[in-house]
């Protein structure tokens, strides 16, 4: 039955939400900034298209700094970029580890290059 229900909302809603301990692959089309509208805080909003074979259209939001660090440093800024999306933690103990779609590594924290 949780199969079903988590596949419907899947499906259903427009915002991406990756589960934890759950990876998703998607490409970046674009991205913008804006306001959470829960929290009133700047964050990021990424246009992305899933990799399920359909090309489901979602916007993935966050507002993680670490998350933005890690698609700068891909090919292009991330536009246009297969990504395989990773996610540990809670709320505030969220973290994603991003890598390039079929490339072996992920991107390390300590490799990131500032963007400014």
């Amino acid at each position: 039955m949780d199969n079903i229900l988590n596949k419907y909302i899947k499906q259903s809603s427009r915002f991406l939400t990756i589960p934890e301990g759950i990876t998703e692959v998607f490409t970046i089309q674009e991205y913008t900034q804006g306001i959470d509208t829960l929290n009133g805080k700047p964050t990021i909003f990424y246009k992305v298209v899933l990799a399920d074979g359909q090309d489901t259209e979602k916007v993935f939001q966050t507002s993680s700094v670490g998350f933005a660090r890690q698609i700068i440093n891909l090919p292009n800024q991330g536009i246009g970029v297969k990504v395989e999306v990773s996610r540990t933690g809670q709320g505030l103990q969220t973290k994603y580890a991003v890598k390039e779609a079929g490339k072996e590594e992920e991107i390390k924290e300590e490799e990131l290059q500032e963007p400014f």
